[in-house]
This record gives structure tokens, C-alpha cells and sequence, in this order.
């Protein structure tokens, strides 16, 4: 049969070299590590979806749209003229938004802090991608739904993972209208 192979982050190709670029030394960077982005599909489409519905008068100025990717992953891409300028997801998809069970952007100095404590490479990266994010702080469920109507109902920890989620959501949208310009 027929096979096709679909690269999400195909679409963050374009990225320029001031969003692609970790502030590491030189030689992780010729070893390939950089911003890569992830969740392209689903940005590409939306960016694809909104030029078509686009009028034709609009088509004088370039686009410039910040897609939200917003489920157990979330991530956002800002897109302007149809390609990825900036998005909140980089080497891996744990950078960025706070997620179901990902924790989003951390200092990596707190990383560094659970290492020396003795917490295995295999242990942190269990904690940073299945137990952490909107799971961790509700220590109720990774689902909005759910925390949604325990926040309802008073529950703290609920309460506390939408503020958070909310504050980074909001932050990060006003990043990438700043890389939009």
C-alpha cells in the first residue's frame, strides 16, 4: 500500500535564525539542536483555512494570525504571510504552554536542581511529560472539562491549574503578536 509520511514540524521550517536558535554553545548547535516546533499540521491548516476565507481586498496585506493549538498539547504559532515566524514549542514539545500532563517551559536550573538530588534522566523525564502540567497542579485531572466544573465547585487545586494555564496562555499570546510585529 501506499504510505505517506506527514512531518509536524515541516511546517516551522521557516522559522528565521533569531527564533530557531537556542543561546547554547556553538557546538551543540552544529549538532543540530535548535527550536523546531511541533503541532505544524494543525497550524499550517489554520493558516491555510484562514487565507482561503480571506476577501480579496485583504490579500494587499499580509496575513498575520496566531493559531492556538489548545488541547492535552497546546502550543501557538505566529504566522504571517502563510509561514511559521514563531511558535512556543521547540526541541521537544515540552517547551512552551502548561499542557495536560507536560509542564511547559521550566528554568532549567530547577532540572538541574532535581538531577543533583538524585532523581534519575529516566524519573524527570516522567515527571516533566506524565505527571505535571494541569495534572500536577490540580492534582485532580489533566482534562479542562473536569477542572473546569471541580473550579466550579471550589476546588482549590482546579482553580489554580486554569489560573495558571490562563497566565501562561495570555503571556505567551502577547510573545508571539510582539514576533509578529
Amino acid at each position: 500500500l501506499e504510505q505517506w509520511a506527514c512531518f509536524d514540524t515541516a511546517f516551522h521550517a521557516t522559522l528565521p535564525p533569531e527564533a530557531a536558535t537556542y543561546a547554547i554553545p556553538a557546538d551543540w548547535r552544529r549538532q543540530g539542536l535548535r527550536r523546531f516546533g511541533f503541532h505544524g499540521l494543525s497550524h499550517q491548516h489554520v493558516a491555510e483555512v484562514v487565507a482561503a476565507r480571506m476577501p480579496p481586498a485583504a490579500g494587499a496585506n499580509p496575513l498575520r494570525l496566531i493559531s492556538c493549538h489548545l488541547g492535552a498539547g497546546c502550543s501557538l504559532c505566529a504566522i504571517a504571510a502563510g509561514r511559521s515566524v514563531d511558535t512556543t514549542m521547540g526541541f521537544t514539545p515540552l517547551e512552551g504552554l502548561v499542557m495536560a500532563t507536560r509542564c511547559g517551559s521550566v528554568d532549567p536550573g530547577l532540572l538541574l536542581h532535581q538531577l543533583r538530588r538524585g532523581l534519575s534522566v529516566e524519573e524527570l523525564d516522567q515527571a516533566l511529560n506524565g505527571q505535571s502540567g494541569l495534572l500536577a497542579l490540580s492534582e485532580l485531572s489533566g482534562s479542562m472539562q473536569d477542572l473546569r466544573a471541580a473550579a466550579a465547585a471550589g476546588h482549590e487545586g482546579a482553580q489554580l491549574a486554569i489560573a495558571v494555564f490562563r497566565h501562561r496562555l495570555l503571556r505567551e499570546i502577547g510573545a508571539m503578536a510582539a514576533s509578529l510585529g
